[in-house]
């Protein structure tokens, strides 16, 4: 449904008017199904913002990488099956697949993101309670109890959990879209690793970033 909903505001020519209907449209879904989403609502609202800081249109550059996944054969299509299937695939590959793009560099340069900032956007609006029950919370939360038995992360890991939690519906949300596309996988290595390479453990939830 969301999907659907986005061609249809893509498909306005006035930039503007197209920002302000998919601020709507995002404001709408989050009165009318907060009990699932609300807080990818939220953090894809953040993203939106930082991609705007930096004079960059978010689903115009999604638009553009979806494109160059299924060109590099990281995705097979735009379905929501096939993005799933890319962490089955990170498995089977053993291996982290990501687009080897000039594009995608310049992107991730100007609007840097970590973590740590998703984590302290969500927690301005929810607590950590509602961060937690969460899909991308409970993504998180598996990833830290496999780190955390393991003592290391891999790719596998990353995709393990995201496999666990996320249904080919999910993946209709912008937010998980987002997560392939922007290779949101690097977000979650570096949330444990020192500049000397060695692990930390997950950041507490519930902080107070208010």
């Amino acid at each position: 449904m969301f999907e659907r909903l986005l061609e249809w505001v893509n498909s306005i020519k006035s930039k503007s008017v197209r920002k302000i209907l998919l601020l709507i449209a995002l404001a709408f879904l989050i009165t009318s199904c907060s009990s699932e989403y609300e807080v990818e609502d939220e953090l894809y609202l953040c993203l939106d913002s930082e991609f705007s800081k930096q004079s960059l249109d978010l689903e115009k550059t999604l638009d553009s990488l979806e494109i160059l996944c299924i060109n590099e054969g990281i995705l097979l299509s735009n379905s929501p099956s096939d993005y799933r299937q890319y962490y089955q695939t990170n498995i089977d590959q053993g291996m982290l697949l990501f687009i080897h793009s000039h594009y995608l560099n310049e992107v991730t340069n100007k609007v840097k993101l970590s973590y740590v900032d998703l984590e302290r956007c969500a927690l301005r609006k929810f607590d950590g309670a509602t961060f937690d029950k969460s899909k991308f919370g409970r993504i998180s939360n598996l990833i830290d109890s496999m780190v955390i038995a393991t003592g290391q992360i891999t790719s596998g890991t990353v995709a393990k959990a995201h496999l666990q939690v996320l249904s080919d519906r999910d993946f209709e949300h912008p937010f998980y879209r987002a997560n392939v596309l922007l290779s949101f996988q690097h977000l979650h290595f570096n949330r444990y690793m020192f500049g000397d390479g060695k692990y930390i453990r997950a950041i507490p939830k519930k902080l107070d970033f208010n």
